[in-house]
């Protein structure tokens, strides 16, 4: 089970892992803040889950989430067009891809 932690002394930790996954599909969670101070890590993230399919990433702990956090996601569709699923986004994080209008993309 792969798991990463990246902290920056300005920020709280990003933590994220896998949870189940086949050949094709993919589960994971996401904690933390997804910041550009963790976009090493989110780019690091992404290349685990490159490959897959389907990816299902379940941000119900992630407590900040800006620009930084929305190109990680555009780049997980791009340019496999694979399918990403968020689930337990709260309040900001929904606010945030209604704002930008990509909320569609990732239901």
């Amino acid at each position: 089970m792969s798991s990463k932690t990246a902290v920056d002394p300005r920020h709280t930790e990003l933590h994220w892992q896998k949870t189940r996954w086949t050949a094709q599909n993919c589960e994971a969670w996401i904690a933390g803040c997804a910041d550009v101070f963790s976009a090493p890590l989110l780019a690091e993230f992404a290349a685990e889950l490159h490959g897959y399919g389907s990816v299902v990433l379940d941000v119900s702990e992630l407590d900040v989430a800006d620009a930084t956090f929305l190109r990680f996601l555009l780049r997980l569709r791009d340019p496999e067009q694979r399918t990403v699923r968020v689930t337990g986004a709260r309040t900001h994080l929904k606010r945030l891809l209604d704002v930008t209008g990509l909320g569609y993309l990732f239901c």
